[in-house]
């Protein structure tokens, strides 16, 4: 085989990798270095696919952690997942292909340079509800998780909120050792530090709260002021700022890492925006207790949940029809694009634990990331509930007579309403203030 290892200086001609398959990938560009391994442009039976090879080989156990991915198939759909790998050379380096990304999608780097935006507050909320998705996935019957991640290990859609997972050498069993040693940035303390020596699912939690933290804030939650203080990170920095001596840019009760004006201003502007449901939830997770005691930190559901109730409260302003975040239980609010009053006076109550604020163009999700239901305006101007569900819904009025919404159906915004979605799933509308 062409010495292909030596990235920083291969001539751009055509290079050949075997494959375990019996198949080749052949080199088609430039290569770019990539953590650990150099990252290949290669073409495999005429399809344009991605090569990364370890110029420093892994331990074996890391190369059969890798054809077992392969052999096992990517959790679903979400997952750029390893096809092929390669023939170990005579020094003992191999490397394994990759699909590309599709078009439109970007990595956490770009979002956090301002080089990709969500394109709105609803995107957000759906990329999140997709991230922990993936999540899920990976933690399924097989018990994966993260033993690495770096920018390019979550790319989202910022037009439609849609988000893969891209890797397959970052993945391992629970528990298992790590092949390649991890970067800090996205990464749990315990794991920066050196105290935990394998991922799990408690190391993932904090993954999925710093990657939701830069979904919403286009920020990151531990670099504030200590990391402006340094702006050339050694390991021993890394180990201190994301691991023994991490804190939040919010902490209440340590103010040694606020944002800087002129450098963090993606977080400084968009932290008011956001509800105390939502910003509360990264004030505890990010607090030092769950730094320091990973047990405790939240599951996956938990901050769908979270997510779940943050989306409940998000809203488009009647009167200039920018959206906005209602908080139902202060009364009255006002839009903070146009200053207009808003009328929440009407909510829907779900299962007794979710409140919905009833206003023109709200779209209401049930447990999924589709909307099911929107609020409309008939033509005197009364609010009324659009089913946009596929199944019917049954409503109880006051007097208790039962009435059938069918599909695209629609029924009156009326205080005591109690709707019946689907079996046990249960709303009712309610006045606010």
């Amino acid at each position: 085989m062409p010495d292909i290892r030596d990235g920083e200086n291969m001539e751009l001609e055509l290079h050949c990798v075997r494959l375990q398959n019996g198949g080749e990938a052949a080199v088609t560009g430039k290569p770019e270095r990539s953590g650990k391994g150099v990252i290949y442009p290669v073409k495999v039976s005429g399809r344009d696919m991605l090569l990364k090879w370890y110029t420093n080989p892994p331990e074996d156990d890391f190369y059969e952690n890798i054809s077992n991915i392969i052999r096992n198939g990517a959790p679903s759909s979400q997952f750029i997942w390893p096809e092929y790998l390669t023939e170990k050379e005579s020094d003992g380096s191999w490397g394994f292909v990759i699909g590309l990304p599709p078009h439109g999608f970007y990595d956490l780097g770009s979002f956090l340079l301002g080089r990709a935006k969500l394109s709105s507050f609803s995107k957000m909320l759906s990329a999140a509800m997709n991230l922990c998705n993936c999540f899920k996935q990976m933690h399924g019957e097989e018990g994966f998780c993260f033993s690495n991640l770096n920018d390019g290990s979550v790319l989202i859609n910022p037009e439609s909120g849609e988000v893969l997972i891209s890797g397959g050498d970052n993945i391992v069993p629970e528990g298992s050792p790590f092949g390649v040693m991890p970067e800090a940035r996205y990464m749990a303390p315990e794991i920066v530090s050196g105290t935990a020596v394998a991922p799990n699912k408690y190391s993932d939690r904090f993954s999925l709260a710093v990657i939701l933290f830069i979904l919403f804030f286009a920020s990151h939650p531990f670099e504030g002021a200590k990391a402006v203080s340094r702006p050339y990170l050694t390991p021993g920095d890394s180990k201190k700022l994301y691991g023994s001596e991490a804190v939040f840019i919010f902490d209440p009760a340590n103010d040694s890492n606020r944002p800087v004006r002129g450098i963090h201003q993606n977080v400084i502007r968009s932290w008011p925006s956001f509800p105390k449901v939502l910003k509360g939830t990264f004030i505890q997770e990010f607090g030092q207790n769950m730094l320091k005691t990973p047990q405790g930190r939240m599951s996956v559901r938990s901050w769908e949940d979270k997510i779940r109730e943050t989306r409940d409260g998000l809203i488009l302003c009647p009167n200039c029809g920018r959206e906005m975040f209602a908080d139902t239980a202060y009364g009255p609010t006002n839009c903070p694009s146009c200053a207009k009053p808003v009328d929440i006076s009407k909510v829907l109550v779900m299962q007794d634990r979710r409140t919905v604020p009833l206003v023109l163009g709200k779209k209401i999700y049930f447990e999924g990331n589709v909307p099911e239901a929107e609020v409309v305006k008939d033509q005197e101007g009364n609010l009324l509930i659009r089913n946009l569900s596929s199944e019917p819904w049954y409503v109880e009025t006051r007097s208790g007579k039962t009435k059938v919404v069918k599909t695209q159906g629609f029924m009156p915004v009326i205080e005591g309403l109690r709707i019946t979605f689907k079996t046990n799933d249960t709303a009712v509308i309610s006045k606010n203030y």
